[in-house]
């Protein structure tokens, strides 16, 4: 086996082995489609490194034109799955173009696959390169000129990359550069090593092939970025987890009743103070109404008001009603709440509190 190849080989393996991290990582957060389409820019990576190395230990130019073409035929695989992984990295639903290019380079596996004539490749017209390196390390490239085909298909390659950076850079988002970033150093690193390979294989130079280098670029990059948006995930959550135990603490420890109720007036949720309040446990609130914890006369009273305010969208403020308490006794209540709309702007219910002011009320009474 040629010594440069072992490289090759060995980014084979990260190429694969990331890709199935980022599989099981898909499999855990199904949500999360971008890591199952890196893992399959992943996998189509590992297979174009195979076929690299089956084109550096070529000992013929017959066998490094069959090499050529399963090359060809890879990199056919890896632009759509390069395009629907920016599109779920970016959180844009691929459009037509996106369709276009995926469809137009189905068609190029199906030709590479069966077309034998000079379309492809010219097959009468070796392009036998060979390359001397420092250390005393050489590589002979055995490989024949690209059809028309071909040359189209390499050169829709360089325009699926600019659509790519388009993508990247209108990612919508505070953090846009952020996560742009990988994306359009990796591409840089493709369109480097792409003006490289167009070089070498026009013999305007001679040098090694750089792509395979560049796709290790990417995958690098890529990962790093996938990353560190878990991570930022998994901050957010633990944040989250420490704000809703605030919270927690802080409604159990209050002597208020805190509720909310959604556009019909139906609890959604209770807080445990309720207990202490009306008797009843949180789940016998939720799905009832205010209304259900009311005498009849006080029930059409409040539920005229609170339609009121419901119709206008405006705060309850300072609402004195009565409801029962779970051994029948009368509860004399304080209730205020403001409302919540949903993203569309409409009303999706209220929030509030209730105090007991029984004991408040009698005092003004006896006085």
């Amino acid at each position: 086996m040629n010594v440069l190849s072992a490289p090759i080989v060995a980014m084979a393996g990260i190429s694969l082995y990331v890709g199935l991290y980022h599989l099981l990582i898909f499999v855990r957060r199904p949500q999360h489609r971008a890591d199952l389409t890196f893992a399959l820019l992943c996998f189509s990576i590992t297979v174009y490194d195979a076929f690299c190395v089956g084109l550096y230990n070529a000992a013929s130019v017959a066998e490094g034109a069959q090499w050529q073409r399963a090359q060809l035929i890879s990199l056919a695989f890896f632009v759509p799955a390069f395009l629907w992984f920016v599109s779920d990295y970016v959180r844009q639903k691929p459009g037509f173009i996106v369709w276009g290019f995926s469809i137009y380079y189905l068609f190029a596996v199906i030709v590479q696959l069966i077309d034998r004539s000079s379309l492809t490749w010219l097959v009468d017209q070796p392009s036998i390169k060979y390359v001397a390196l420092p250390f005393g390390l050489a590589i002979t490239y055995y490989e024949v000129t690209f059809g028309p085909f071909t040359t189209i298909q390499s050169i829709f390659g360089q325009v699926v990359s600019a659509y790519a950076v388009l993508m990247a850079v209108r990612r919508p988002g505070k953090n846009n550069w952020k996560y742009s970033s990988p994306l359009v150093f990796g591409l840089a690193l493709m369109y480097v090593a792409a003006l490289n390979d167009t070089f070498v294989a026009n013999g305007l130079y001679h040098f090694i092939y750089l792509m395979e280098y560049a796709f290790m670029g990417v995958i690098m990059a890529v990962a790093f970025s996938l990353s560190n948006m878990v991570l930022d995930t998994a901050i957010a959550k633990d944040a989250l987890k420490e704000s809703e135990e605030r919270f927690r603490s802080l409604v159990e420890t209050i002597n208020d009743w805190m509720w909310e109720v959604d556009a019909s007036g139906v609890y959604t949720y209770a807080s445990p103070k309720v207990r202490d309040l009306l008797g009843y446990e949180p789940e016998e609130i939720i799905g009832r109404t205010p209304f259900d914890f009311m005498p009849v006369e006080e029930s059409e009273r409040v539920g005229e008001l609170f339609r009121g305010s419901l119709s206008n969208k405006i705060p309850i403020e300072q609402l004195e009603n009565i409801c029962r308490h779970k051994d029948g006794r009368p509860v004399m209540m304080d209730t205020n709440g403001v409302p919540f709309f949903d993203e569309n702007g409409n009303l999706a219910g209220y929030r509030g509190i209730d105090r007991d002011i029984t004991e408040r009320k009698k005092t003004e009474q006896t006085l």
